[in-house]
């Protein structure tokens, strides 16, 4: 509920405060509880954008309707009461038909608004939505016909406006913005209806006045309109303004919203680099935030992705960059939920590093047996790693075994496939196997393979 909203609650319920009788106390107790039940409901709709349960959320939106309509029940009963009755025959501590009459049309508004939220927890033109968005509007008719003194009015009017704009009946909801806008509204409602009016023109594809504005809230609805329409660069630019503007303001949870939202759409782009120091950089950023843990694991499953797919030249560098990452993940956060998950990759990552530097030095030292047991066994765990397989192939080759050469050759032959023809790891193969093919004794079949090699790629 915005602060107008309470506000208009709150003056229906205060106007009878030092009236109240015994009868009425319950009344007014059940309107706060209910009001209370719509606000908690309103807080995790917001929250199920981070995950939580949407069926969770529709049930407590299902509850605050009930209490709401219960109350309407109690209170139609007193109207009722109230109209056969003379003035004279009231306790002086009982409800007026006119507070009991404000009350119950800030019921109906509290209902449509009730309603309207209710809607968006299911999908966009989904039969939920349109039918909670047509009980929303039918709560407002009578409200919106009253004298513009009464501090509801507007509000129903605003209220009729985004329910139209929600069901995209643009044409309808433009219309009432304009006669709304001429009929002299306050200086508050004046700002929320040229507000809805960029609703609407960022919904028909008109983005150029949004994009302009200051509101981080407009520049959100632009930036996921952005994101629809498939421009991404635009939408992450516009996501990074709403961060500024929402750390101007003081807004820390928002502003660390927007950036990881802009982090994620520079992931879809196939951007990885850029998406993790973005999203490690958030993680980092102070003061702290409860999801820097749950953001750095994001930069780590980036990182694993690119030493993974990296080339061997670029293997190095990239999972030293992801080692670095898990320390780094467990120096920040080592009380984490995350942190025993991490631990262990650290330790199955740092294990195999070690064991290729051992199989290095022994290799270096001559001790060939024992380095290329190693190797074997690292191969084992890493079929697909290339720079492994060369490694070992390489080894192999230095040998004077028949069985070791003929082991080489087959290793060899399987990076040839697995690399792109032509490439630089394809030639050290190809080259390796013709090398082989002389010391093995296989002659014919080497100058096959170079007259072949000749024509194809010479």
């Amino acid at each position: 509920m915005n602060k107008l909203q309470l506000a208009v609650v709150l003056l229906a319920l205060s106007v009878a405060t030092d009236l109240y009788a015994q009868q009425s106390r319950p009344l007014y107790q059940a309107t706060q509880q209910a009001l209370d039940t719509l606000s908690r409901a309103e807080i995790a709709r917001e929250n199920s954008k981070r995950g939580h349960s949407l069926e969770t959320v529709r049930k407590q939106f299902r509850l605050a309707i009930l209490q709401i309509r219960e109350i309407e029940g109690k209170l139609a009963d007193l109207l009722r009461q109230a109209y056969q009755q003379k003035p004279s025959q009231r306790d002086k501590d009982d409800w007026t038909v006119r507070e009991l009459e404000s009350l119950a049309r800030n019921l109906k508004l509290q209902l449509a608004r009730a309603y309207r939220n209710q809607a968006l927890c299911y999908p966009v033109a989904s039969p939920d939505r349109i039918n909670a968005l047509s009980l929303a509007l039918e709560q407002l008719p009578e409200i919106i016909t009253l004298p513009l003194n009464d501090a509801s009015v507007w509000q129903a009017r605003l209220e009729q406006i985004v329910c139209l704009r929600l069901l995209k009946k643009h044409s309808q909801a433009t219309k009432l913005i304009e006669r709304w806008q001429s009929a002299s509204p306050p200086a508050n409602i004046a700002s929320r209806l040229a507000n809805e009016k960029i609703y609407l023109d960022l919904e028909s594809g008109n983005l150029t006045y949004a994009l302009a504005h200051k509101d981080p809230a407009l520049l959100r609805y632009a930036a996921a309109s952005l994101y629809s329409r498939g421009e991404l660069v635009e939408a992450v630019a516009t996501y990074d303004r709403i961060a500024t503007l929402e750390a101007a303001q003081g807004h820390a949870n928002r502003k660390f919203q927007a950036l990881k939202t802009a982090a994620a759409i520079v992931r879809e782009r196939k951007r990885p680099g850029e998406a993790l120091v973005r999203f490690r950089k958030l993680a980092l950023q102070k003061p702290p935030h409860d999801e820097d843990a749950s953001v750095h694991l994001i930069a780590i499953g980036i990182a694993a992705e690119l030493a993974r797919d990296a080339t061997a030249e670029g293997r190095g560098e990239t999972f030293d960059q992801y080692v670095i990452l898990l320390k780094e993940h467990l120096q920040q956060w080592p009380k984490a939920p995350s942190a025993r998950k991490v631990q262990l990759w650290l330790t199955r990552s740092e294990l195999p590093e070690i064991d290729r530097q051992r199989a290095q030095k022994l290799a270096n030292q001559g001790n060939r047996r024992q380095a290329l047991a190693l190797y074997r066994k690292l191969i084992t765990d890493a079929p697909n790693d290339a720079k492994l397989l060369e490694t070992y192939a390489q080894l192999l080759a230095t040998g004077k075994d028949k069985t070791e050469l003929q082991e080489a050759l087959r290793v060899w032959q399987t990076l040839e496939k697995r690399s792109k023809p032509g490439g630089p790891r394809w030639w050290r193969g190809r080259r390796a196997r013709l090398a082989l093919l002389d010391s093995l004794g296989e002659g014919g079949q080497a100058k096959k393979l170079r007259q072949l090699t000749k024509i194809l790629y010479e």
